[in-house]
């Protein structure tokens, strides 16, 4: 029960306020909801609800301490890039550091509350094949990545770009199920999945600018604002570039997966979540999975 046991493990270091630790619970748990979800299509049960509600708890928790993080990290980034947002980087940062006091601080009863020690043993199951379940899935999955890229559009809606972004990473973590995966396919999901990801990180930290701006009635976070938004913007438009690609391998996914041959899904259902949890718990400073 990897994921399972190492939500577990890292529960100290969260509490103490880790950055690292907050960002792997994180990935953590959203692989066991993946992997939980797939599971509910063939055997719900009881238990297994359970732990997808506990699951789903404590990830709401850790990112909202994720996203505070993460908006520091881009913060002193500007600051050191463009000296025009300096100080409203400075401003702002003072602002986030009190947000992300009380996010950890809620974080922390969060994992007080819940008995996150038994969800190893929740999880723990034996299942049968689930080769049939895996392939259509990935068809219906791929259907609602085309559903959300054309959904967004040419023109930058953040909240339409969030969208197609969960799709796309949730038909990642599928792909990421089979015996042999598509790798050019994971490669096209998880490039589109990061400059989305990137683009939804400043689009909150512009909206966390923009309540502060708007609560001082102070022009000094123009220049910050202006920034952020033009970067979001700036990535949106790497993404478009990439679109065509995207939507080739959807097509393909949705049209060809009926013939793919899942790897046989036996075990536990962390085993299932585990698939590519080294991979996802590496990368860059501003890392997804």
């Amino acid at each position: 029960s990897e994921n399972a046991r190492t939500l577990v493990a890292l529960v100290p270091a969260v509490r103490d306020g880790g950055i690292e630790a907050i960002h792997d619970a994180r990935v953590a748990t959203r692989r066991i909801r993946a992997a939980l979800d797939l599971v509910a299509q063939h055997r719900p049960e009881p238990h297994l609800d359970e732990a997808a509600a506990m699951a789903r708890r404590i990830a709401r928790a850790l990112g909202r301490a994720r996203d505070i993080d993460v908006s520091l990290e881009l913060l002193a980034d500007l600051e050191r890039r463009v000296p025009a947002a300096a100080h409203g980087a400075g401003v702002t940062r003072g602002h986030l550091i009190r947000q992300r006091t009380t996010a950890r601080r809620d974080l922390v009863r969060k994992v007080d509350a819940l008995p996150l020690d038994t969800l190893p043993t929740l999880v723990s199951i034996r299942l049968p094949r689930l080769d049939h379940v895996v392939a259509a899935r990935i068809r219906e999955r791929a259907a609602d990545v085309l559903e959300a890229i054309h959904y967004a559009s040419g023109v930058y809606f953040p909240k339409r770009a969030h969208a197609a972004r969960v799709s796309i990473k949730k038909l990642r973590y599928l792909l990421e199920f089979s015996a042999a995966p598509d790798e050019s396919a994971l490669k096209a999901l998880r490039k589109s999945q990061q400059i989305l990801g990137d683009a939804q990180d400043r689009q909150v930290l512009f909206d966390a600018v923009k309540e502060l701006a708007k609560a001082t009635a102070s022009d000094d976070l123009e220049p910050l604002l202006a920034q952020v938004e033009a970067e979001g913007t700036h990535l949106y438009d790497r993404f478009l570039e990439r679109r065509p690609e995207l939507l080739a391998v959807c097509q393909r996914l949705a049209a060809t997966q009926s013939a793919a041959r899942p790897r046989v899904l036996t075990g536990t259902v962390v085993m299932l979540a585990a698939v590519a949890a080294g991979s996802a718990l590496r990368g860059s400073r501003f890392r997804r999975a």
